[in-house]
């Protein structure tokens, strides 16, 4: 499967809200030229990172979900949502911000619907790594519908690694199709509410 014709940076990701998500996020984590393969479906939202099953909740802990981000901006979230990932998931911090950065040049990865899923792939990322954070007050990070984003979802993962990242953000847009699950989410008032709202949506789509 190529890239689309016409211009690739087509906000295609708004279909991960549609029937194609799956498709849709195949082509937005791709590079200009290269062909991806949609993830196949697993029957809910786990992802497969090799042979092992994981939930969204495995790829976070608590350090790792931000129930009040400070950032102003958009440099300002994506460092403060770097700075979360676990220890051993990440060697240097500045070369992964780097990596991220570079990728929010090509697309904004502020998918509307108030949401972002910033990503990036890099040697100094030992395995797939996440972080989500809640801005409640909103923040301008480019959205392709121009509205503040409120959620988001940052994932990391090594350069040689595509399955489980690919994966991965189509779980994670296939989750936040709820409106009243994002809802919930902004509302979180600390990291323990957001942890339970998110294990308690994924006990319904197990």
């Amino acid at each position: 499967m190529g890239q689309p014709s016409g211009d690739w940076r087509i906000p295609l990701f708004f279909y991960a809200f549609s029937l194609d998500y799956e498709q849709a996020i195949g082509y937005f984590c791709a590079s200009p030229g290269q062909a991806v393969q949609a993830p196949e479906k697993d029957g809910g939202f786990g992802v497969f990172a090799g042979d092992v099953f994981m939930t969204l909740m495995e790829i976070l802990s608590g350090r790792s979900v931000i129930a009040g981000l400070r950032g102003r901006n958009k440099r300002e979230i994506l460092q403060e949502l770097v700075d979360a990932v676990d220890n051993e998931k990440i060697t240097d911090r500045p070369k992964v911000l780097e990596a991220v950065l570079l990728r929010e040049e090509i697309m904004s990865t502020g998918i509307g619907h108030g949401i972002a899923i910033p990503h990036g792939k890099s040697e100094f990322v030992s395995e797939l790594g996440g972080v989500l954070g809640i801005k409640r007050e909103g923040v301008d990070f480019d959205a392709l519908d121009d509205q503040p984003t409120f959620i988001f979802f940052l994932l990391v993962s090594p350069m040689d690694v595509s399955g489980p990242h690919i994966k991965a953000l189509a779980r994670i847009s296939r989750l936040l199709k709820g409106e009243a699950f994002r809802r919930h989410l902004i509302e979180s008032e600390d990291t323990e509410a957001l942890i339970t709202c998110i294990e308690e949506e994924e006990k319904l789509h197990s």
